[in-house]
């Protein structure tokens, strides 16, 4: 804008035309609030699919190469852990089961405290109104494994701090009742876990921000676990536009190759 002004004040013709356009824009923007408007920073209308988690532990890690015990770990040994009741056996030991919100299992420590070495089960489950495609979305504090109706879909050995919506993994579900277990490693520290199965609306504004970061892979893995490209998200414009004014020409023939 101030270089505008500048060739407009001397005289310039095409500036002195385009000024009117610029400055209208500008006042626009100045007086727009992202935080609020904005749907990528919007996450008000967050329904976590699973909403209530089993959480059963904390075990202290065996002995050894933790790392080469957590790859070994099965599902059958999770899912004996995870049986119905208040109480888990697993490792040899017994530990209670207690119930978490999903908009609280970011921080374990307010329901187990905070321990180091130490790996907890989980189990979510919810209802799918359809079959088809799907998307998980995982953080963690720290390392964790996830199966979603029984097939293995992460098998992360990382130390981190936990982040919503950090790992997106396209899924296939089944229409009706769906199941998530997981174990979680905590290696010091705080911890927590996110898991969700976001629906339409949040896969869009999480398109629309992979697309806005220039994320090739992020946006790949979105557009397969059937995010809409055609769903006006940020400032009313649908992905391919939305690559196009933040020129990231890169994306266009990603987004053109799903229609």
């Amino acid at each position: 804008m101030r270089w505008l002004k500048i060739a407009a004040e001397k005289g310039d013709a095409e500036s002195q035309k385009q000024l009117p356009a610029w400055a209208a824009s500008w006042d626009a923007e100045k007086n727009q609030k992202p935080e609020k408007n904005n749907p990528l920073h919007n996450e008000d209308d967050f329904e976590p699919s699973p909403n209530i988690w089993r959480v059963a532990g904390p075990w202290r890690l065996p002995k050894g190469d933790v790392r080469e015990w957590f790859q070994k770990l099965s599902l059958e040994e999770v899912s004996e852990g995870l049986a119905p009741g208040d109480q888990s056996m697993f490792l040899g030991e017994k530990r209670d089961i207690v119930e978490v919100d999903a908009k609280e299992a970011g921080n374990l420590a307010k329901k187990i405290g905070v321990h180091a070495d130490r790996i907890v089960l989980l189990h979510g489950q919810w209802h799918a109104e359809k079959a088809g495609k799907a998307l998980l979305a995982v953080g963690s504090d720290d390392a964790i494994k996830v199966w979603v109706n029984e097939k293995l879909v992460v098998d992360d050995w990382v130390g981190r701090k936990m982040t919503s919506y950090e790992d997106l993994y396209p899924i296939e579900i089944p229409k009706g009742q769906n199941h998530i277990r997981a174990a979680l490693v905590n290696f010091k520290g705080d911890w927590g876990f996110f898991l969700c199965v976001p629906g339409a609306k949040t896969k869009a504004r999480l398109l629309a921000q992979a697309i806005s970061q220039g994320d090739y892979s992020r946006t790949q893995a979105l557009l397969e676990a059937g995010a809409d490209p055609r769903q006006a998200v940020v400032y009313q414009l649908p992905a391919l536009e939305l690559a196009q004014v933040t020129k990231r020409t890169h994306l266009e023939g990603l987004l053109r190759s799903v229609g």
